[in-house]
């Protein structure tokens, strides 16, 4: 749980410096001020989709939130460090991004079955 309260008071920094409640960054990313608060004191987890659209709500880059362990996710490749640069560059994609990976999952599950 050490993990997701780091994150939590990272989500909490971001929100501060971005000038919003709770309720406004919960508004922002689709989710309740309660659930801000369980993200923020870490008894609840912040999973990937919801830490992009913590990035876009509050203009953080992804490594913001996950600190030391964002160089762990992307050491050595290239690719993955591009990938998650041009989202941060052009969050308004990253729903589109999700769609095209979801399909070409589905394809691979479906070649493989």
């Amino acid at each position: 749980m050490t993990h997701d309260f780091n994150i939590g008071q990272k989500v909490r920094e971001a929100r501060i410096t971005a000038g919003m409640t709770q309720a406004q960054l919960g508004e922002a990313i689709g989710t309740t001020q309660n659930a801000i608060s369980l993200y923020e004191s870490g008894q609840r987890h912040v999973g990937i989709e919801t830490l992009l659209s913590l990035c876009t709500a509050t203009n953080h880059p992804l490594a913001h939130f996950l600190g030391d362990y964002a160089r762990g996710l992307h050491a050595g490749d290239d690719d993955v460090v591009g990938l998650v640069m041009d989202l941060e560059s052009f969050p308004e994609i990253i729903g589109q991004v999700i769609e095209y990976v979801d399909f070409l999952v589905s394809k691979r599950q479906e070649q493989a079955a």
